[in-house]
C-alpha cells in the first residue's frame, strides 16, 4: 500500500483538525491492515514543486526510497536531479520525475516517477536510460532500498 498525500504546507500535520484525524479517524481496517505491515512514512517537501494540475494523472506510481550516510544522501541527490532525472523524462510514458527531502531526516532519500502505464519500466527505452545513467550502481549504495511499482487502485 502506498498513500500518497500532498499537502500546500507540512504545517497541515501540526493542526489539531489532522491529530484528531489519525486518532480518531482509525478504522477497524486500517487496525488490522497496519498490524500486519511495518509502515514506513516520510515527510517531505518536493525539491522541485510541480504545478498542482499534473498530480495525479497517471495510474502509475514507482517509488524509491532508501537510506544512507547524509554525504552519499547528497551525492545521490545532486546525481538524480543532474543525472538521472533529465534522461528518464526523456522517455515515452513517463510523466513527472520527482525527488523530495525528508523533513529532519538527511539520511533518508526519496522519489516518485509516475508513469502513464506499468509497462514503462520495462521497455526498451527506460531500461536503456537506466543502464546510460548508472541507476544500478547509485541506487544500490542505498540501505533498505524499496524500488516499487504502485498501481491506483480501479475506482
Amino acid at each position: 500500500y502506498l498513500g500518497i498525500y500532498e499537502l500546500t504546507s507540512t504545517a497541515v500535520l501540526e493542526k489539531p483538525e489532522y491529530a484528531r484525524l489519525r486518532k480518531e479517524g482509525r478504522t477497524t481496517w486500517s487496525i488490522r491492515v497496519l498490524e500486519r505491515v511495518s509502515p514506513a512514512r516520510y515527510i517531505c517537501t518536493a525539491v522541485q514543486p510541480v504545478a498542482v494540475e499534473t498530480i495525479g494523472q497517471t495510474r502509475c506510481v514507482l517509488a524509491v526510497a532508501g537510506e544512507g550516510p547524509v554525504s552519499m544522501v547528497a551525492e545521490l541527490a545532486r546525481w538524480f536531479d543532474s543525472v538521472y532525472g533529465p534522461a528518464i523524462r526523456k522517455v515515452e510514458g513517463v510523466r513527472l520525475v520527482r525527488r523530495f527531502d525528508p523533513v529532519g531526516e538527511p539520511t533518508k532519500f526519496v522519489a516518485l516517477i509516475d508513469l502513464d502505464r506499468a509497462s514503462v519500466c520495462s521497455s526498451e527505452a527506460y531500461l536503456e536510460q537506466r543502464e546510460y545513467c548508472g541507476a544500478e550502481r547509485h541506487f544500490g549504495r542505498l540501505n533498505g532500498l524499496i524500488a516499487k511499482l504502485y498501481e491506483q487502485a480501479k475506482a
